[in-house]
């Protein structure tokens, strides 16, 4: 049976009470509290977690964040996922492999995006033309040329080149 006491709803005779997620039955206050914002369940009070949010692994019942470069875990030892520039292997993280920025797994052969200088063609980081900093599509389509090159400059400069070979 629940009563309500200044918008708060107290529940006065249970033998098994239940509360919403992420709360816990306060059997001294009668109502259900809140528990700590990384515990996806709790039992008792508030900091007795039961289950951790994604970024947490349950040790005891302390929710404790998984240390980089490890995004998601299961235990201290154990990831799932990994923050972006690294790739899990088994259960572990590691760098990607430059000039890949960020990957699936090792080497250049599965790149989701490059350093600059690079471009991405077919998930391989390849390089851009020598006079660019930054390319799209091919090696040549520069959208940022080296200093002291202007864009137009060099642009034109290669469609000429190009003509001339025809």
């Amino acid at each position: 049976m629940f009563k309500q006491f200044s918008n708060v709803y107290k529940i006065i005779d249970c033998s098994n009470c239940t509360c919403p997620e992420q709360q816990y039955y306060d059997s001294i206050d009668l109502i259900c509290k809140d528990c700590d914002p990384i515990c996806t369940l709790c039992n008792g009070v508030a900091n007795n977690c039961q289950s951790c949010s994604p970024t947490h692994y349950l040790n005891g019942s302390t929710c404790t964040k998984c240390t980089a470069p490890c995004l998601d875990c299961s235990d201290i030892a154990t990831c799932q996922s990994c923050v972006l520039g690294y790739y899990l292997d088994g259960t572990d993280c590691f760098k990607c492999d430059l000039p890949c920025v960020n990957c699936s797994t090792q080497g250049n052969t599965d790149c989701q995006s490059c350093q600059n200088g690079y471009y991405l063609n077919d998930l391989i980081c390849e390089q851009c033309d020598l006079n660019c900093t930054l390319c799209d599509i091919s090696p040549a389509n520069c959208s940022d040329c080296q200093i002291g090159l202007l864009f137009r400059q060099y642009n034109l400069q290669r469609l000429l080149s190009s003509l001339q070979l025809m």
